[in-house]
């Protein structure tokens, strides 16, 4: 606990410093520096173990999201595809059943591609986790990425290559792509610690 004098202290110091500073830039206009989100992204990339490269005519991208059902369509799938065209993406909802983990399971088996797998909150989603595992237990290449926070990572134990992007709106989604696709270098540093 903190005396109330410290908090008041601390919510007046942090008010002084807000009116002093340039106010921040609004997101629904258009941005002053196009591509500056996407630049943050990309340093922010977070290799954890392996190798941060992929071949897009070699991948297939497994997406776990919550409208994986009802036509909405992929945030970050799209975005990876607008990337790089060749790439084939499926879809799940963020807990899928046993029955299309199996069907997902074949699917990436029939492409002959090694996957690449976008976690969202497997920590949260029990059959999601259960989903990578088997994808790792079949495929022990593939790539997973932690994209929200990082607290999956401690679930991908039996994972080679294991990155975080912190995020999925498109600048993530770019950043991610100019690492896995474009050849640049992962700069990212955990910002927290996620052991088991």
């Amino acid at each position: 606990t903190l005396a109330r004098e410290r908090l008041e202290e601390a919510f007046a110091r942090t008010m002084r410093l807000r009116t002093a500073s340039q106010p921040p830039i609004p997101l629904h206009e258009f941005p002053l520096h196009p591509g500056v989100g996407r630049e943050i992204a990309r340093r922010g990339v977070t290799l954890l173990r392996g190798f941060a490269h992929a071949d897009a005519l070699a991948t297939i991208v497994v997406s776990f999201e919550e409208h994986a059902d009802d036509g909405i369509g992929s945030i970050a799938g799209a975005s990876l595809r607008r990337e790089s065209p060749a790439l084939e993406e499926l879809r799940l909802p963020l807990d899928p059943s046993a029955e299309r983990t199996g069907v997902l399971l074949r699917e990436i088996v029939q492409s002959g591609r090694r996957p690449l797998v976008l976690a969202r909150r497997a920590h949260l989603h029990p059959a999601q986790a259960a989903a990578i595992d088997r994808i790792l237990e079949d495929a022990p290449d593939a790539i997973v990425v932690s994209m929200l926070e990082p607290f999956d990572v401690p679930l991908f134990a039996r994972a080679r290559h294991v990155l975080a992007a912190y995020g999925d709106d498109p600048a993530a989604i770019g950043g991610l792509a100019d690492v896995l696709f474009g050849g640049s270098l992962p700069a990212g540093r955990l910002p927290v610690s996620v052991s088991p």
